[in-house]
């Protein structure tokens, strides 16, 4: 069974932290800090208090309408162009070894537009010098 990853309330684009009456905390952000993919996975013990809270469940839709802002958006586009050139799926690349923004935007779950692709394909090229 795969684990189940968790986006905050669209009323926080960061982060959103949720706890149980037994005093155990948890908090779910945009990016993991643990793994920096999209989500955060929780234990089944926070599910009900997550969704109690307004977080969403990864890859089920209903979440576009509170898109990630900012350096968490760059990171999470970033991400989706590294699965996406490793996958290397025919009509996910343009011409030039690019993710196309079709297969970017399938990949990361929302709207990205060219200037986004841009800037996250510039700081992917970038990671890849070092």
């Amino acid at each position: 069974m795969s684990e189940v990853r968790f986006l905050p309330s669209p009323h926080d684009t960061e982060y959103t932290h949720i706890s149980l009456t037994s005093g155990h905390s948890a908090v779910v952000y945009a990016v993991s800090p643990v793994d920096q993919k999209p989500g955060t996975a929780l234990h089944p013990r926070f599910h009900e208090v997550a969704i109690a809270k307004g977080c969403k469940l990864l890859g089920l839709g209903g979440y576009q309408e509170a898109e990630p802002t900012g350096a968490g958006k760059l990171d999470l586009v970033c991400n989706a162009i590294e699965v996406i050139v490793e996958r290397n799926a025919e009509g996910d690349l343009d011409g030039t070894g690019r993710p196309t923004l079709k297969a970017l935007k399938a990949q990361a779950g929302f709207n990205v537009t060219k200037g986004e692709a841009d800037a996250a394909w510039a700081e992917f090229v970038a990671g890849l010098e070092d």
